[in-house]
C-alpha cells in the first residue's frame, strides 16, 4: 500500500511514521512524506520505503502531484 503523508514533520505525523517503519505489520506500506522543508526529515531519506517530497499544502498543483499513486492520505494538519 502506497500512504502519503502530508505535514509530515508536525508532531503527530511523526508518531504516525516512527509506529510504520518500526512494527511488522506495517513492513508492506510504502510512506511518501509531503512537508515544505524535506531535508526536516533527511533522518529517513535512506529508508527505502520512504519518499520525501517538497509539498505546500496551499499549493493545489502540489498537492495534487502528491496524491497521484496513493491508496491513502494522511493528514494531521492542525
Amino acid at each position: 500500500m502506497n500512504l502519503l503523508i502530508l505535514a509530515a514533520n508536525g508532531q503527530i505525523a511523526r508518531i504516525v511514521e516512527k509506529r510504520l517503519l518500526s512494527e511488522d505489520k506495517f513492513k508492506d506500506i510504502s510512506l511518501t512524506l509531503g512537508l515544505r522543508q524535506p531535508k526536516r526529515l533527511a533522518d529517513l531519506a535512506n529508508n527505502p520505503r520512504v519518499r520525501l517530497l517538497d509539498v505546500d499544502m496551499e499549493n493545489q498543483e502540489s498537492v495534487s502531484q502528491a496524491v497521484a499513486g496513493q491508496d491513502m492520505i494522511f493528514t494531521a494538519v492542525v
